[in-house]
């Protein structure tokens, strides 16, 4: 598959999933369109509100041209690990570097 059209599908499934998390707002009773005012996140956990803002930051980064590009190392990120969550920001490779704590620093 084509960037362009990788990123199409992407930009698709981020716009469906926004939608769908602020439709989840709505069951609470508020009157309010979705996305009217400050309060739209109302109803939202705390999970919903993050992955809310992952999806947008997602969109931004498809707009600016550089969706799907590692945000620690730059490399392209893997199609196969982008495509079931396309709002992801690092590589496999990124992603499992763990912090290694020297032997002499005590832990508290």
């Amino acid at each position: 598959m084509a960037q362009k059209s990788f990123t199409s599908l992407a930009r698709k499934t981020l716009l469906r999933r926004g939608r769908a998390i602020l439709r989840l707002r709505q069951d609470y009773g508020d009157s309010k369109a979705a996305g009217d005012g400050p309060d739209y996140l109302v109803g939202l956990s705390d999970a919903e509100r993050h992955e809310l803002e992952e999806v947008h930051a997602a969109l931004e980064r498809i707009e600016r041209g550089i969706f799907g590009r590692c945000e620690d190392c730059g490399v392209d990120i893997n199609r196969e690990r982008l495509a079931p969550r396309p709002y992801l920001r690092t590589c496999s490779a990124c992603d499992n570097k763990t912090v290694e704590v020297p032997v002499n620093v005590a832990r508290v």
